[in-house]
């Protein structure tokens, strides 16, 4: 990437590149994606929803992992992660 950034070729990124002039990321808003999906499976009658994460700490996984939590607090179910890096 940086060697891309200094040769003044322009780059788009799947990932964040805060930090680093000229580069741009595409992201993905995962707490309205998580929301969203929820709501339609509980729509459709999933009551014990789970979520299976890959053992990651991304940003992006641990986005997922907050929102997850956070919809099923919200509606008073049980959160039900799993992955190391859903352990807390």
């Amino acid at each position: 990437m940086d060697d891309l950034l200094a040769a003044r070729i322009p780059v788009v990124s799947d990932g964040s590149v805060d930090g680093r002039p000229g580069a741009h990321w595409v992201d993905v808003d995962a707490e309205e994606a998580v929301r969203e999906t929820l709501e339609h499976l509980a729509s459709q009658g999933a009551r014990r929803t789970a979520l299976v994460l890959p053992d990651s700490t991304t940003r992006f996984h641990r986005g997922v992992l907050a929102a997850y939590r956070n919809w099923c607090a919200t509606r008073g179910c049980t959160a039900r992660p799993s992955g190391r890096s859903t352990a807390r």
